[in-house]
């Protein structure tokens, strides 16, 4: 008997080309998920029908119809609010998990009770050929566990980040830390499991078991595309994380975890100096990478003079 249960919860808005192999990933699965909710944002395709013909024999998957469209982040938080499973799995209509990503994600929850988050090994395919998967390793010793303050050395030094599309989390946490914040529009999702990995520490599963599809209609493709907007909205972030408690903003700042969030929006605090504080363990993130370069390019010169 499982000792913990799952809930996937699914959105989807005029995605009827896509969601037949994002729901057919999650049917195929060794373990399939306690509770299976999908809510559709009012499609106009023919996405009601793709979904119907391939849940009708499953009891535990559940079709929310929504008459008006409300936007993704309120179909989330929709999700998270009517779910039952003690974990979530967010998923996307356009994404899909890969063989034993329930299996294994929730057998290592299992064995590690204390987690509240924990990740995979991501990958990416782009829109025309899902089967071609690339993937992008965080750390190469085999599966760990960060507790609170070592979580902070690893995101400021190493290659972790907690993508979406691989990463589950626990319903009360979520529920906790409020759900997606509306107001960050395509940051909300990394913001919440930010904060969780920041005050609760994360697991890291070795293994390669869910893919995102890269695509330019997206919802974060599309909201990266106005840059004033953007500025704008992480901006707000910002704001946001100054009016958190002073140990979760200060594992913000220590962490560099803004660096994640790309180039672009590193150089948006420049322009504030208010917010310099967040630059500090970014540069000294760059300045450490650029030292290991610089280290490694003496020695191969001094070794191939001698």
């Amino acid at each position: 008997m499982n000792k913990f249960t799952l809930s996937i919860i699914m959105s989807n808005f005029n995605y009827a080309h896509f969601i037949h192999e994002a729901i057919d990933a999650i049917l195929s699965q060794s373990r399939l998920p306690d509770e299976f909710i999908i809510i559709d944002d009012a499609s106009t395709d023919n996405s009601i029908e793709v979904i119907q013909n391939l849940i009708k024999n499953f009891s535990f998957i559940k079709l929310v119809r929504h008459k008006k469209n409300t936007g993704v982040i309120d179909l989330a938080n929709e999700g998270i609010r009517i779910s039952s499973g003690d974990f979530l799995y967010l998923a996307a209509s356009d994404d899909k998990i890969l063989p034993g990503f329930i299996e294994k994600s929730m057998q290592f929850l299992e064995e590690n009770p204390n987690l509240s988050i924990c990740t995979s090994i991501p990958g990416f395919f782009n829109n025309t050929n899902s089967s071609d998967i690339t993937f992008n390793p965080m750390h190469r010793n085999g599966n760990i566990i960060f507790d609170k303050k070592n979580i902070i050395k690893a995101l400021r030094y190493e290659n972790f980040w907690l993508p979406s599309h691989s990463t589950i989390i626990r319903r009360d946490i979520a529920i906790k830390y409020g759900g997606y914040t509306k107001r960050l529009n395509h940051f909300c999702d990394w913001f919440l499991n930010i904060k969780i990995v920041l005050m609760h520490g994360m697991g890291y599963l070795a293994e390669p078991l869910a893919a995102m599809r890269m695509h330019q209609n997206s919802y974060s493709a599309q909201k990266r595309k106005n840059t004033s907007e953007e500025r704008k909205i992480f901006y707000k972030l910002l704001d946001i994380i100054e009016e958190e408690d002073k140990d979760l903003k200060s594992a913000f700042k220590n962490s560099g975890v803004i660096n994640q969030l790309g180039m672009k929006n590193v150089v948006f605090l420049i322009s504030k100096p208010n917010y310099w504080s967040y630059l500090v363990p970014i540069l000294a993130r760059k300045f450490k990478k650029l030292c290991i370069k610089l280290n490694n390019s003496i020695r191969n010169a001094f070794f191939s003079i001698s």
